[in-house]
């Protein structure tokens, strides 16, 4: 069993943060530290988002220039509501969120503004599932899972396989890019909520009970 704590990566010149990144870490109670999981964890997806909002704002890209007090304000823009945004079955639905988190009229919102965010949120989204898949992959590759085995079993604590819908299906993805699809159907994901070690602790009993091998992987909140 390996508990990886990923998150407190912090090699950069891999990552590449974009300008967004930079202004959440310098905002976070940590600033230069932690990058990997500032980059991909529930806590500061909605808030990188939200950023990037205020420079299309800024640019007069979105809102008719129009930066509400709520959009300006720290944590206005949870993943919960990114993810939702996302998943949203039109773009009417996306403009009611617009206005309930930040406070716009819905005169004030287009058609355009709505397409935009829904697909920040979804590049949001979609960068974080793939940055994590890498050290899975890399995970998988040294203990010599890619080859050898039926399941691979992966506890996981944190709050992305409860607000999204996609998140299981992007990690699965992002492995299969680089390992190959043959792996991508052997990646058993078993949300586990509260102290990741717990999910770590049952993922090896398991892999125990049916002589599976397994990996935690931890990230998240908790991360």
């Amino acid at each position: 069993m390996i508990n990886t704590e990923w998150g407190a990566l912090n090699e950069t010149s891999l990552f590449r943060p974009t300008p967004f990144d930079e202004q959440v870490d310098h905002e976070s109670a940590n600033p230069k530290h932690y990058r990997f999981q500032k980059l991909t964890s529930w806590f500061y997806l909605g808030e990188i988002s939200r950023f990037i909002l205020l420079e299309l704002v800024s640019k007069r890209l979105l809102f008719n220039g129009k930066a509400t007090e709520a959009l300006k304000r720290h944590g206005s823009f949870a993943t919960f509501h990114l993810f939702k945004i996302e998943d949203a079955p039109d773009l009417t639905t996306v403009k009611t969120w617009i206005c309930d988190l930040f406070d716009y009229e819905q005169n004030e919102v287009s058609d355009e503004d709505a397409d935009i965010v829904k697909q920040i949120a979804g590049i949001v989204a979609v960068r974080s599932g793939r940055m994590v898949g890498c050290p899975i992959a890399a995970l998988i590759t040294h203990m010599g899972y890619d080859t050898d085995v039926e399941t691979i079993n992966i506890a996981v604590d944190g709050e992305f396989f409860i607000g999204s819908t996609q998140f299981e299906a992007r990690l699965k993805k992002s492995v299969a890019t680089i390992l190959g699809n043959d792996v991508e159907h052997k990646l058993k994901f078993h949300h586990v909520q509260g102290n990741g070690f717990i999910g770590g602790a049952i993922a090896a009993l398991e892999g125990a009970h049916g002589q599976i091998p397994n990996i935690m992987s931890k990230w998240g909140v908790n991360s």
